[in-house]
């Protein structure tokens, strides 16, 4: 799905990212560990155009990724980042807010996907009509979370998605991103997250330095 060969971000003269290679196969997950100021979070938000990024090659389901056409790939992932960005005066605007904008506005917002999510995320209906302010921060997480996936993105980005999360909810957005076959890209320092994805790559340096298969260790 994602092939990159020497990707490289410079910033202020300094030089975060340094010929980054990295396949990325379609339902497989990937999660970068390593220490902060590696760049793991750089390296996500290069992959849909959040930073000027150089690469000899990236290809995205075979379409050679530039500049120019990053929008390619942002209509078809689905981000997550560390903080929450949620809008709007209720959880439900926020909620409906992607599906205004013109890549998504001839879809059909999800209703039904919707409360199956919330369900499974442990968190009320009611909730639906609270202000984005009023969440806590493990709510405000469960509801980006949802709100990416009411997308149906072929590859979905996740920067620490269970930082704030407590057991019980870290274990339903494991299971809800991590066993269905989805194609993720993540950040993580969470060691039940990290047992949950199929490969673990250890970023140190602005360089990949280690890569392991975790396929046995799976979410029961």
């Amino acid at each position: 799905m994602i092939k990159l060969k020497n990707l490289t971000v410079i910033m202020d003269d300094m030089p975060i990212l340094r010929g980054v290679n990295l396949d990325a196969y379609k339902g497989t997950s990937i999660a970068l560990k390593g220490p902060s100021g590696g760049g793991k979070s750089t390296l996500l938000k290069a992959l849909v155009g959040g930073c000027r990024w150089q690469a000899e090659q990236y290809h995205f389901q075979g379409q050679h990724i530039t500049a120019d056409n990053i929008q390619y790939i942002r209509q078809r992932t689905g981000y997550i980042g560390q903080e929450s960005t949620l809008a709007g005066t209720s959880i439900r605007e926020s909620l409906m807010q992607p599906f205004q904008f013109s890549a998504y506005r001839s879809r059909v917002f999800p209703e039904g996907e919707m409360a199956r999510l919330l369900k499974a995320f442990h968190l009320p209906v009611e909730l639906l009509r609270r202000h984005p302010s009023a969440l806590s921060g493990g709510q405000q997480q469960r509801i980006s979370i949802i709100r990416a996936l009411l997308l149906n993105p072929e590859l979905i980005i996740a920067d620490e998605p269970t930082s704030a999360l407590d057991p019980e909810s870290r274990n339903s957005v494991i299971k809800e991103l991590l066993n269905r076959g989805r194609t993720i890209i993540s950040t993580s320092h969470d060691q039940h997250w990290l047992n949950n994805c199929d490969r673990l790559l250890t970023l140190s340096g602005g360089v990949i330095i280690n890569e392991e298969s975790n396929k046995e260790a799976r979410y029961a």
